[in-house]
């Protein structure tokens, strides 16, 4: 497809083109959001409440200043002596010093929040459990481990330990590789092979910045994603900070490019600031891969000068050895997985006008929930007819839909009784159960009422939407947009819809 055909496709949604590549943001938009989560924002909101902090202290606590004075000292200094006798990093040692010595209060419980690397554990622990399955995707050729230990032992013992401990990568022949001594040759050479593409395109890279650059390596993805062609693109959640805006994945969408963003820098609640991802890569179709050291950004074919003149190297591969590259893309892709549905109720007429579950009191209102009664043209799904949805049902007897109808009918006459478990659905994300009386997340109160109503099920302890679609003799009715759902094109049913 021809770049002007592509302008036709995107108008309205595409700001500019330029030297041949395609822009998604007017030059200078960042907007509120990308100021709050940038750097600058992030310091100055931290400065500000470092101020409110002080002040509310000299205002509220003036009597107790020397208490409070006293107590800092004796505190900063034990917490002092602890960090100088801690293992971690020097640099970060006098770090956390500086931020305990100037505000205590803030920097001592920040330090053990941080410290606890929890969210860096989860993420881990996905990790981990990917590489377990990535072994059995990636054998390893003892023909070629034998060649490479006649060639150079030192080698072959590394790559022994990339394929043992090292996450399950496997050493290769029959490869090509190209080496290119800066960004200009790799850039160059890269949209020579994009345009080779015919089945997929896997892009992964720790920096991806709107320009001359990224604008022309867009440009032939967002074409090929209209011929057929699989696009994924995935960068580092720093990007938020100084590159991409916040909605940035949304703008790609609608070029169908699927996007994510790993690890998107939350402030004052991620843990794992520092675990990046910082890998630089590109697939075409399982044939051609590229890594490096050169991100997608003007300053690495210096096309722009930010720091001087910029030197990295980048390689390409052509052969066997590019499976490694795209399991890794896959790998990470699937730390990133996202729900199949976010929400699940319980209809009892084709209709759809008689749907009930717990979500959202409030249709504006994502943080205010409780028991609802919903239906395509009522509450939230009213708010949201565009949303995608999928109708599912279960073949139940007579007895079991007049259980669960009562069921239903008795919680929603009581409703004022019960609360939403947003505590409850917070801890199914960390994989943890909390359960708490007469209240339920949408979830969790679909299976409470299944159980009642006597239907068997085979649902986890910790029951998420997409645990339904496991259920026994379940059946797809429709999925699409929910605006677009017509009953009178289903098939007659006598069941209970989920």
């Amino acid at each position: 497809m021809k770049t002007e055909k592509l302008k036709q496709n995107v108008k309205g949604y595409v700001h500019q083109f330029e030297d041949g590549g395609l822009r998604l943001l007017r030059k200078g938009q960042k907007g509120v959001i990308h100021a709050i989560f940038s750097r600058f924002g992030l310091v100055l909101i931290l400065l500000l409440l470092q101020v409110g902090l002080l002040f509310s202290i000299f205002r509220w606590f003036g009597n107790l200043w020397p208490h409070y004075f006293g107590g800092s000292v004796v505190v900063t200094s034990a917490m002092v002596i602890y960090l100088l006798n801690s293992k971690m990093d020097n640099s970060a040692k006098i770090t956390w010093m500086v931020v305990v010595a100037i505000a205590p209060v803030v920097g001592i419980p920040m330090f053990f929040y941080v410290k606890s690397n929890f969210g860096h554990n989860i993420l881990r622990k996905r990790l981990l459990e990917l590489e377990d399955q990535l072994r059995g995707w990636l054998p390893q050729s003892q023909k070629a481990v034998e060649q490479l230990k006649a060639l150079e032992p030192g080698a072959a013992s590394l790559a022994k330990y990339l394929y043992g401990r090292g996450g399950g990568f496997p050493v290769y022949q029959n490869t090509a590789m190209t080496y290119f001594p800066g960004g200009e040759a790799k850039f160059e050479e890269l949209l020579r092979q994009l345009e080779t593409a015919e089945e997929y395109i896997f892009v992964e890279y720790f920096i991806i910045d709107e320009g001359l650059m990224w604008g022309k390596i867009l440009e032939v993805l967002a074409r090929k994603a209209l011929q057929g062609v699989d696009v994924r693109v995935m960068y580092d959640g720093t990007c938020e900070f100084s590159t991409l805006p916040r909605n940035y994945p949304r703008l790609l969408e609608k070029l169908n490019i699927q996007c994510k963003v790993f690890s998107p820098v939350q402030p004052f609640v991620s843990t794992h600031y520092n675990y990046r991802d910082h890998r630089k890569i590109l697939v075409i179709d399982g044939r051609v891969g590229f890594t490096g050291g050169v991100n997608l950004a003007d300053e690495y074919i210096n096309h722009i000068q930010k720091h001087g003149r910029w030197k990295d190297a980048a390689v390409m591969l052509e052969g066997e050895a590019v499976r490694s590259l795209t399991a890794q893309f896959l790998q990470m892709w699937g730390i990133l997985k996202e729900p199949e549905y976010e929400h699940v109720s319980i209809g009892l007429d084709e209709n759809l006008t008689k749907m009930y579950s717990f979500g959202r009191l409030n249709p504006y209102n994502p943080f205010i929930g409780g028991f609802v009664h919903e239906g395509i043209n009522i509450g939230t799904f009213k708010r949201f007819k565009n949303t995608q949805t999928a109708v599912y049902s279960i073949m139940i007897s007579d007895e079991q839909y007049n259980r669960l109808n009562q069921i239903i009918h008795k919680v929603e006459a009581t409703s004022q009784e019960y609360k939403f478990n947003f505590v409850g659905l917070v801890a199914v994300a960390l994989h943890m159960k909390i359960q708490r009386r007469r209240a339920f997340y949408c979830a969790e109160f679909v299976k409470y009422a299944m159980k009642k109503a006597q239907i068997r099920n085979n649902l986890p302890d910790i029951v998420k939407p997409e645990d339904f679609l496991n259920l026994e003799n379940i059946r797809l009715e429709y999925k699409g947009a929910l605006k677009q759902y017509k009953v009178e094109e289903l098939p007659t049913l006598n069941v209970a819809n989920l």
